[in-house]
C-alpha cells in the first residue's frame, strides 16, 4: 500500500532553520505550505504581486485571509504571509489550507525572535513581542492544526524551541522564558493528543548559524565566548567546538516527523553540540 501523501505546514519558513526544513521536506516530495510574515516584504521586493494590498494580514475576525499565495520554485509549494501572533489570521489561513490544499499531516513551528538584553532593562514591548511570537504563535498554529489532525487520528507536530529553555542565559531572559513556556506547552499538548495518534515533539537547538545568531554574535569575541564558554557570564562552551548549521537542526526535525519516529512523542531532541552537557 502506498504511503499517504504528505502535506506539511512550516512557520518561519522565509529564512534560517524554518526555510531549511521546508526545503528538505519539499525535496522529499512533501507539499509544503510555507508561512512567514516576511513574505509580504519579499513579495514587494521581488514584484511578485500586482497588488500587495490583496495579501494584507488579517487583523480582525471579519476580514478575509490573503487572497493569493506566492508560488516558490519547488512544484507544489506555496508561500503565505502570516503573522503567527494573530490568532484569527492563523485560524482562517489553516482553514483555507485544509480546504484548498488538502489534509495537513505535518506541522513544524519554527517562527521565532530574540530580543537580547538584561531582564531588568527589558521593555514590556520586547517582553510581550517575544512571547507573542515564540509562545502565543505556537499555541495559535498548533491549536488550529491539531483539531484537523485529531479528527483524522494522525499527524506529527514538531516545535523548534531552544536549549535556552532549560539552561539560563544572561542577556536572553525573555527569549529563554518564552522557549521554556512553549516547550512545556508542547509536552502537555502531546499528552492530550496521544490518544488520537498525533505526536508532538520538540527540537532544541543550541547556537546555530542563522540571522538570529549573527545579530547576537557580532564580533570575534562573542563567537569565541559561544564556542569556548565564559566564566563571567556563567556560560558553558560547545564541546564539539562548532556552531550548528540549519541543516543539522532540519535533520532532527525530519526524523521526528518521519515514520522512523512513530513511537516517539512528548520528547525533546537537543541539538547543541553538548553545550548543555546533556541536561
Amino acid at each position: 500500500m502506498a504511503a499517504p501523501a504528505q502535506l506539511a505546514v512550516v512557520t518561519g519558513a522565509a529564512q534560517g532553520i524554518g526555510k531549511t526544513i521546508a526545503d528538505d521536506l519539499a525535496a522529499q516530495g512533501t507539499t509544503v505550505i510555507r508561512l512567514d510574515k516576511r513574505f509580504v516584504e519579499m513579495a514587494k521586493d521581488d514584484e511578485c504581486l500586482s497588488s500587495v494590498e490583496n495579501m494584507s494580514l488579517v487583523k480582525k475576525p471579519t476580514q478575509a485571509v490573503p487572497t493569493q499565495a506566492v508560488p516558490v520554485p519547488a512544484a507544489g509549494d506555496f508561500n503565505y504571509p502570516l503573522d503567527v501572533s494573530d490568532h484569527y489570521a492563523v485560524k482562517q489561513l489553516i482553514e483555507r489550507v485544509e480546504r484548498e490544499h488538502g489534509a495537513i499531516t505535518q506541522l513544524v513551528c519554527a517562527a521565532g525572535i530574540l530580543r537580547a538584553g538584561a531582564l531588568n532593562e527589558c521593555s514590556f514591548e520586547d517582553w510581550q513581542t517575544t512571547f507573542n511570537i515564540n509562545t502565543h504563535g505556537v499555541f495559535n498554529v498548533c491549536q488550529a492544526v491539531a483539531g484537523y489532525m485529531r479528527q483524522r487520528k494522525m499527524g506529527s507536530i514538531v516545535v523548534i524551541s531552544s536549549n535556552a529553555a532549560t539552561t539560563p542565559r544572561m542577556g536572553m531572559g525573555a527569549y529563554a522564558a518564552s522557549k521554556a513556556a512553549v516547550s512545556h506547552y508542547v509536552r502537555c499538548l502531546g499528552l492530550e493528543l496521544a490518544c488520537d495518534q498525533v505526536r508532538c515533539n520538540i527540537v532544541a537547538p543550541g547556537s546555530t548559524d542563522t540571522p538570529m545568531l549573527a545579530a547576537l554574535t557580532r564580533n570575534a569575541e562573542r563567537t569565541r565566548e559561544t564556542l569556548q564558554g565564559s566564566l563571567p557570564n556563567y556560560r558553558v562552551g560547545i564541546p564539539l567546538g562548532r556552531i550548528a548549521s540549519p541543516q543539522m537542526i532540519s535533520n532532527a526535525a525530519l526524523f521526528l516527523l518521519s515514520p522512523a519516529a512513530a513511537h516517539i512523542t512528548l520528547q525533546t531532541l537537543t541539538v547543541d553540540g553538548g553545550a548543555t552537557l546533556g541536561f
